[in-house]
């Protein structure tokens, strides 16, 4: 029974290990749809409707193939941090002046709130988008 056992692994051992390398050394192949070079600061991301967001100038852009929208605010300084999970209420971090700047799909401005402004001050470090038009805040 040991030898026909044996006799069994070794004719089927080297099928066995050329089919298991075969699905760990197996890469996918990858191939290169589309290319754009961006000349920007800092680069977003896309939302689902192909808008493409980025920084560039601290000038907070949204563009598509035939629209550029720019939204700036020199008097908050720089931008740090942004937030575009919901492309209809994009959020804006300016940590220097810890003020959040919430804007429309049209990036004009709906809100903003200084943390430093409310009784108990609060020091942010990040600001994210929750749900019900509320504020992730990250100290």
């Amino acid at each position: 029974m040991f030898n026909r056992i044996l006799a069994l692994m070794k004719k089927w051992f080297p099928i066995v290990l050329l089919f298991l390398s075969h699905l760990i050394f197996a890469q996918p192949r990858l191939q290169k749809i589309d290319a754009q070079i961006l000349q920007a600061d800092a680069f977003i991301g896309y939302d689902n409707f192909g808008w493409r967001y980025y920084i560039e100038n601290n000038i907070f852009n949204k563009e598509n193939d035939e629209k550029v929208l720019q939204y700036k605010n020199v008097a908050l300084g720089k931008i740090a941090k942004t937030d575009i999970q919901n492309p209809l209420k994009l959020v804006l971090f300016y940590e220097s002046f810890n003020t959040v700047v919430m804007l429309d799909n049209q990036l004009n401005e709906t809100q903003k709130v200084k943390f430093s402004d409310n009784t108990v001050p609060l020091v942010a470090t990040a600001v994210g988008m929750a749900s019900q038009n509320r504020l992730w805040i990250y100290n």
